[in-house]
């Protein structure tokens, strides 16, 4: 076999080579059409634009719009595509997406909240990992959500024994 390839002019080292290399090529392919077809979730739907000011009517376009220009800068996607990410997206599921089965990456997700502490004061430590876009934004913004009334218990009446009748209020 080593005449035949020395025969028609290649060596083996550079055969062995071209095979390793022709392997890579092959595994990053199949790694970015996995990677596309993850991520077409996100690519095949309308602009979010009107759910984020539904859910942030307080908030202008330019303040949603520079939220999500930081992950589109950190994960380098296209400024086009920022608005193809809702509030409910998990920055995880995002990344995960984007990076199959623990796939390298180019550091990304560090980027990216690198940038929100930097730009908005926000300490990635005190996130859960479940975190998403929307409670970054509301993070950033300084939204508060409004907290639900505490339903009331027997406790929060008073009883008082008037002399038409009892009568109860709520405390």
């Amino acid at each position: 076999a080593a005449f035949a390839l020395g025969f028609i002019g290649i060596k083996a080292k550079s055969l062995v080579i071209m095979l390793i290399a022709s392997l890579g090529l092959l595994m990053a392919l199949s790694m970015a059409l996995i990677r596309s077809k993850l991520m077409q979730k996100y690519w095949s739907r309308k602009c979010t634009g009107p759910e984020w000011a539904r859910r942030y009517p307080q908030c202008s376009k330019d303040q949603i719009r520079g939220f999500l220009d930081v992950l589109i800068d950190s994960f380098g996607y296209k400024t086009k595509d920022r608005l193809k990410f809702n509030p409910q997206d998990g920055i995880m599921e995002i990344y995960d997406a984007e990076y199959p089965g623990g796939s390298p990456d180019a550091y990304e997700l560090e980027e990216f909240f690198d940038t929100l502490d930097k730009k908005y004061g926000i300490d990635p430590r005190t996130l859960q990992k479940e975190v998403t876009l929307g409670e970054l934004f509301e993070k950033a913004m300084k939204i508060e959500k409004p907290r639900p009334k505490p339903e009331k218990t027997k406790d929060d009446y008073v009883i008082t024994h008037v002399d038409s009748g009892l009568s109860v209020r709520g405390g």
